[in-house]
């Protein structure tokens, strides 16, 4: 089928339920093909899975249904209501599930509930987590619900798996899909719940906490505060074997937030492995992840890896812990780049020894906006752009008290201390009075050591960008400490040196900026070239 009858089709299928017929008969993927009929049935998820639990039950309970045509099929499920309720799924269905025999109804919902993003305790991973199930037998699947599309690969191992949802729907769909198989026990279990006290030992527990869940806890009565932390002692406690392995996903603001502080010297050394997750690995979040491995034996040393196929490599937990006792698992490979370690093996000197390293102020009660006779400017990461500052982003003040030793001054570099943290910009010749808001860190440089042009040039470099973007933190929102600011390596050539480098640099960005927009009026020249021979009004170029 040509593309543009594929278009046809799809805006006819308001009208035309069954056009999912021509339309599914290409070599597109299952995912696609009942995500497709999923939007075009208008059935809840519930009711849509339900109609996929009246098929696969006529198929195990009537042998003879499965040799029946489509049309057929879907007439049996219809008169017979097989589950004690009508048949809300149409042909497109019928045909979809009759084609892919081996769709399980876990599989089929953890498809259409991509498509709904208020379904948050449900979460499709987009890395197969199987392999780190492949070395044990007795294992524990914690929170079913939060990786429902790994099941089906899993439970395909051969081996004893009990699996714990706090989820009764998917309690009942897993119970449905895998009711014959011995291997495998569903229970509802919430780990959670002040009754928790489930205390059988596995040898391998496999769990991805919900990010961000609010419950109370008895103050004092565990190491850390956060759930996911919350759920390794729970489960390292009462669940783990002497000789098994617990493999707990956990946001990256376990390692340095202090309210994490005691979880990280209780368990620092049960800790055996690291596995940095890339962005993008849970279809519900954006948060930096890191899967963390625990064993009851003890031990100095851990691996880290960027992968979940490979083992990483083996590091003293000194290597990996600053001197907060936060832990930077990045930091040996942050060593490793080539760029760092020529930086690092040069002559350098700290930031913070060539410079004055400030936070920003929160904005004074004794501040009034105003639109004119202002007294200052409140600068904030509005007006913060990538090739200097926009004074038309910010707002205009009036003081009822003396706040002159808050400005800005002549040379000063700004930073957002958070998101977009990569923007370096230079304060210069402004006839402003302007202050920093508390979302940016000032550089006041040292003149008589380096001059603010060479810094704001150096830190706008490739090595420059990669030791900023080294000190990140946090999870959904990354941010940058300003105590952290003070370490990075620069290099600081003789003053003479640096104003000949400014200005052979600036040299040649002026000429690349006018090469750069002769090339845009060209383009633009064209463009209207190409339009007035379209529309007539000009015959030839």
């Amino acid at each position: 089928m040509m593309y543009i009858e594929i278009i046809k089709c799809i805006t006819k299928v308001g009208k035309d339920k069954t056009i999912m017929r021509t339309i599914g008969s290409d070599n597109r993927t299952k995912e696609l093909r009942i995500k497709e009929n999923f939007k075009i049935s208008v059935l809840t998820e519930e009711q849509y899975i339900n109609a996929c639990k009246q098929y696969l039950y006529a198929k195990r309970d009537d042998h003879n249904f499965e040799k029946l045509s489509s049309s057929s099929q879907e007439t049996y499920l219809v008169e017979n209501n097989v589950l004690g309720y009508r048949f809300l799924g149409d042909r497109g269905l019928v045909e979809i599930l009759k084609n892919f025999n081996e769709l399980t109804l876990t599989e089929i919902y953890s498809i259409i509930v991509s498509l709904s993003p208020r379904l948050n305790s449900v979460c499709n991973v987009n890395i197969n987590f199987s392999t780190l199930l492949n070395d044990k037998d007795n294992i524990l699947i914690v929170n079913a619900e939060t990786f429902l599309n790994q099941i089906p690969s899993m439970c395909s191992l051969n081996k004893k798996i009990t699996m714990w949802t706090i989820d009764t729907f998917i309690q009942e769909l897993l119970a449905f899909d895998y009711e014959n198989n011995k291997n495998i026990s569903i229970k509802a279990v919430d780990i959670y719940n002040n009754q928790f006290e489930e205390q059988e030992k596995f040898k391998n527990i496999l769990c991805i906490p919900p990010f961000g869940l609010k419950r109370r806890f008895e103050r004092g009565k565990y190491y850390g505060n956060d759930s996911s932390t919350i759920a390794a002692e729970l489960l390292f406690k009462n669940n783990l074997a002497d000789d098994g392995t617990l493999s707990i996903i956990m946001p990256s603001k376990v390692n340095f937030s202090q309210t994490e502080a005691h979880f990280r010297q209780a368990y620092e050394k049960n800790l055996i492995e690291v596995i940095d997750l890339p962005s993008g690995t849970f279809s519900n979040t954006n948060i930096k992840t890191y899967l963390y491995k625990f064993s009851k034996e003890y031990s100095d040393n851990l691996f880290i890896s960027h992968s979940i196929d490979t083992l990483g490599e083996k590091y003293n937990l000194t290597e990996v812990t600053n001197v907060d006792s936060t832990w930077d698992f990045e930091k040996p490979f942050k060593e490793e780049d080539e760029d760092i370690v020529n930086v690092l093996n040069k002559d350098h000197k700290k930031l913070s020894e060539i410079s004055t390293i400030l936070r920003g102020k929160p904005l004074s009660k004794y501040a009034q906006e105003t639109n004119k006779n202002e007294d200052f400017i409140y600068l904030d990461m509005r007006a913060i752009k990538e090739d200097g500052i926009d004074f038309s982003e910010a707002k205009k003040y009036r003081l009822d008290k003396d706040l002159s030793s808050e400005y800005l001054q002549d040379g000063d570099l700004l930073i957002p201390n958070k998101g977009n943290t990569s923007k370096v910009v230079l304060y210069k010749n402004s006839d402003k009075n302007c202050i920093a808001s508390a979302n940016l860190l000032v550089i006041h440089p040292d003149n008589k050591q380096i001059s603010s042009e060479y810094l704001l040039t150096y830190l706008r470099s490739a090595v420059g960008q990669k030791l900023i973007k080294g000190l990140l933190r946090g999870t959904a929102m990354p941010f940058i400490n300003h105590e952290d600011l003070k370490g990075i390596a620069v290099i600081v050539p003789a003053l003479t040196k640096q104003k000949e480098l400014i200005k052979n640099y600036t040299s040649k960005m002026e000429k690349y900026r006018k090469q750069l927009e002769q090339i845009k009026n060209d383009i633009m020249q064209l463009e209207q070239d190409v339009n007035d021979i379209i529309c007539g009004t000009k015959q030839d170029f």
